[in-house]
């Protein structure tokens, strides 16, 4: 999605908070699940079916809002990681601008994961991103 106000860099507290949730997820949450979790496709795929499996179960139990902040982390940094672009703000809502001012929000995308299920999945979001970046995509999601 292009947005063309400005963005303003996040918080030095917000970035920390970023890299602690990777972390977390990349020690403690793989050998809980017993893979080994790193920023790639393949680990993305794996929280994919994990939440797949366990969101609804997570939200029920008021589990939930934590483990969007650390899969939307993870989420992110594994999209910067692969195809580039920055955390940045814009209008409060924290996502990635890339260098053609396309923007992913892995946070609200993890969100609707949780709460509609596969038709929202981070997996087929993260390996949709390539379009972002070459601007075959309108504003909606579908091809220009």
């Amino acid at each position: 999605m292009s947005i063309e106000e400005e963005s303003q860099v996040p918080e030095d507290a917000t970035m920390k908070s970023i890299r602690q949730n990777v972390e977390y997820v990349r020690t403690q949450f793989s050998e809980q699940v017993g893979v080994t979790l790193d920023l790639n496709s393949e680990s993305i795929e794996r929280i994919d079916g994990y939440i797949n499996r366990y969101g609804v179960k997570l939200y029920a139990l008021k589990k939930g809002d934590g483990i969007v902040d650390l899969f939307g982390s993870f989420l992110g940094e594994t999209i910067i990681k692969v195809y580039g672009g920055e955390w940045r703000l814009n209008k409060d809502k924290l996502g990635i601008r890339f260098d053609n001012n396309s923007w992913a929000f892995p946070f609200a995308k993890t969100y609707k994961h949780f709460e509609n299920g596969p038709e929202d999945s981070i997996y087929s979001f993260f390996k949709i991103v390539p379009r972002f970046l070459d601007n075959s995509l309108t504003k909606n999601g579908k091809p220009k």
